[in-house]
């Protein structure tokens, strides 16, 4: 029989994990669709406009924040009306009150000032973007500046198994730049120092996202639904703007592009671009931003093929490159554990069961202690331990041994 090999195992493993997996492959549609519209080709000349797609897909999150408004008002009626609970409002449980710990105006504001952020980078992203060639990558960046900012800001340690999957992704992404990137084209080195400033703010922002989630009590879908209407408002503005200086985009020259297929394209981006960011703050908000990053690198990865007309060698290496970084990202965030040199000791999964093994050695010792309790009694100031009489013959009456057998006298009996 061979023996099974622990080297490798995986950690917690949770059903919402497909999420990545949907939340990728609306991510491809928004690439895809986008490449098929006016948005797309060697140039994008309605920057803001496709700005607008996004942020009107954001919008859409108003179906959910409305269902929900209203599933928690009728909860909260019913608690209130109950006749296990007064009718003050001070009465409702705790879950009720967690939102209270956040005025709704500071709620607005960090929401606003992530929404300002939000919509500049995707402005400059989307006209950088479409005079790229797409084949580079950020992810050497993105896992150490969604590290830095996840210690800084929600206080993540970094243990070693973090440390030792960092520095692959980091050298092999760099390798993979490195191959992918055309170095003879001129006058565009700006523009992917733009384009890796652009996806590490967007990093940055993952964590804020989380840093709402958790520590100012914001509904995801409250993020989602401020957020577009925030980035719709501005989008909006933006583009009078431009329009009347005739400077980054205008809508008349849209306008006259305008037939069903740009249409159609237009409503399949605002829906896409929804489904996508409500599937990835979706995965900040049961995971970390750490697992979004996985729809980041398939989405990269199913881009790439589509668009390559790369050597096989070339295709090969990039691959290998991938898996490599793909498989450390998944040490990262403990859905592979190495179970070797110390790697998989402060994993979530090995604390949890040493505390289990803690508590379980806890319980015995009380129970021990128990045990030796209850065979002693306290008679007139004496401690005194009962024992076996059948076992300890006759020399003691009753099997009642005094503990100080010093003290002892017949008329304390």
């Amino acid at each position: 029989m061979s023996k099974k090999c622990s080297l490798i195992s995986l950690g917690q493993l949770n059903r919402y994990m497909f999420l990545i997996f949907l939340g990728a492959v609306f991510s491809i549609c928004v690439s895809v669709e986008q490449n098929f519209s006016t948005f797309g080709g060697n140039e994008n000349p309605h920057p803001v406009i496709y700005t607008l797609t996004y942020s009107l897909g954001l919008s859409l999150s108003f179906i959910i924040y409305m269902v929900n408004k209203l599933c928690y008002k009728s909860l909260r009626k019913n608690i209130i009306n109950s006749s296990f609970l007064p009718s003050s409002k001070d009465s409702l449980p705790s879950p009720f009150k967690a939102n209270k710990t956040i005025s709704k105006k500071q709620k607005i504001l960090w929401i606003l000032i992530s929404s300002i952020i939000d919509f500049v980078a995707n402005c400059i992203y989307s006209y950088i973007w479409a005079d790229s060639d797409h084949e580079s990558n950020n992810w050497s960046f993105d896992i150490i500046f969604i590290s830095l900012f996840s210690f800084l800001i929600l206080k993540t340690k970094l243990h070693r198994h973090n440390y030792v999957s960092i520095a692959p992704i980091f050298i092999l992404g760099i390798i993979y730049n490195i191959i992918s990137i055309d170095f003879s084209r001129e006058n565009k080195y700006l523009n992917y120092l733009i384009v890796f400033g652009i996806e590490s703010i967007f990093s940055i922002l993952f964590v804020f996202y989380k840093f709402f989630m958790i520590k100012k009590y914001i509904k995801s879908y409250e993020i989602l639904f401020y957020q577009g209407i925030f980035e719709t408002i501005i989008g909006i503005i933006t583009l009078i703007v431009t329009t009347k200086i005739g400077y980054l985009d205008n809508f008349w020259d849209y306008y006259e592009k305008l037939n069903i297929r740009e249409v159609s394209l237009f409503i399949l981006l605002i829906v896409s671009n929804f489904a996508s960011n409500l599937i990835i703050f979706i995965v900040i908000d049961l995971f970390s931003p750490f697992h979004s990053f996985l729809i980041t690198m398939l989405n990269d990865l199913a881009f790439y093929f589509f668009n390559t007309d790369d050597a096989i060698y070339i295709i090969t290496i990039k691959i290998v490159l991938f898996i490599i970084c793909f498989i450390m990202i998944l040490v990262y965030i403990e859905v592979i554990l190495l179970n070797f040199c110390g790697l998989s000791d402060m994993t979530k999964k090995n604390i949890e069961l040493r505390a289990q093994l803690d508590k379980l050695m806890s319980e015995n010792d009380e129970e021990d202690d128990e045990d030796e309790d209850d065979k002693r009694v306290t008679l007139k100031g004496y401690e005194i331990s009962l024992i076996d009489a059948d076992n300890e013959g006759n020399n003691i009456k009753s099997g009642i041994l005094p503990l100080n057998s010093d003290a002892y006298s017949e008329k304390d009996y």
